[in-house]
């Protein structure tokens, strides 16, 4: 997971438009898994918090912080408008 999501950071920054429907498709994917979206947030906080363990470069850390927020939007309105009434 960790791999994936140094992934993801970097080519939302490389091909933003193709990563939107890329995560969308993962946003989905979490419907089907009956995941919450109210587990994103603190995945996004943990996340940067390991990452910045990892470097002291504020620029980096910056943007990772933005990039994972970003991905976790984006899976949010994936998994709400993705789910229906018989999945909720």
């Amino acid at each position: 997971i960790a791999d994936k999501i140094i992934e993801l950071c970097s080519e939302i920054y490389r091909q933003p438009r193709a990563m939107v429907e890329d995560i969308s498709g993962l946003g989905l994917r979490h419907v089907g898994y009956a995941i919450p979206a109210e587990l994103f947030s603190p995945f996004v906080s943990s996340a940067v918090e390991v990452f910045s363990t990892v470097t002291t470069n504020e620029t980096a850390i910056a943007g990772f912080t933005w990039a994972m927020q970003l991905v976790s939007k984006i899976l949010v309105r994936a998994t709400s408008e993705g789910s229906t009434v018989v999945m909720k």
